[in-house]
């Protein structure tokens, strides 16, 4: 295994606009668990990914599944978030990634955590990662505000959502709702009814 993978904890393992962003911060930010993330991918596209990079993560991650965790989200919400995101392209690819993300998941993790609870019990899925790997807890930084500037200084600056009022928001919603999401809703569900609950 590469040395840099040695003393990893996690393996945070997300479909984008999932949260994965703001769970790596704050547990870099409040703990001394080693955790690295990335998505789950089956296209290779370098226009949306690092591919070889991400490729050498998932490979790492599989060869310890009993590290990974993750996090579920209403596919609607998280595909017209990314969708904004990326200005209405790679639409297609990124319909099938859900699924092929969720079925990965669903048979590769230690943990998947609900968007909800990543958003509103931090804390708690970190005291709750910090027991279970038995690292120090000590924290020092919950504020959004200070993640808003870490955020856009690892992205560019629209990659952060906009307001649900915001045209590009509901052109993008419209579009999603059209799609058919029903295998999207299924896995959703089966993944959140297993997710850790708080």
């Amino acid at each position: 295994m590469e040395k840099r993978y040695d003393s990893v904890d996690y393996y945070l393992i997300t479909y984008p606009r999932s949260g994965k962003n703001w769970l790596e911060w704050y547990f870099k930010t409040n703990t001394k668990i080693e955790i690295i993330s990335s998505h789950y991918v089956k296209v290779k596209n370098k226009e949306i990914f690092d591919v070889d990079k991400s490729l050498r993560f998932l490979k790492n991650a599989m060869q310890n599944p009993n590290k990974i965790i993750s996090t579920t989200r209403d596919p609607i919400n998280s595909l017209t978030s990314i969708n904004i995101m990326e200005e209405f392209r790679h639409m297609e690819q990124r319909y099938f990634q859900y699924i092929d993300h969720y079925e990965y998941i669903l048979n590769n993790h230690r943990f998947i955590f609900d968007f909800e609870d990543v958003k509103h019990n931090t804390k708690k899925i970190v005291e709750f990662l910090s027991k279970d790997c038995s690292k120090d807890l000590n924290i020092v930084n919950e504020s959004f505000n200070d993640y808003s500037k870490y955020h856009v200084s690892v992205n560019p600056p629209g990659h952060l959502v906009t307001s649900v009022n915001d045209k590009r928001y509901v052109e993008a919603l419209e579009t999603v709702k059209k799609w058919n999401l029903k295998k999207h809703n299924d896995l959703y569900l089966e993944a959140k009814n297993i997710s850790t609950k708080f």
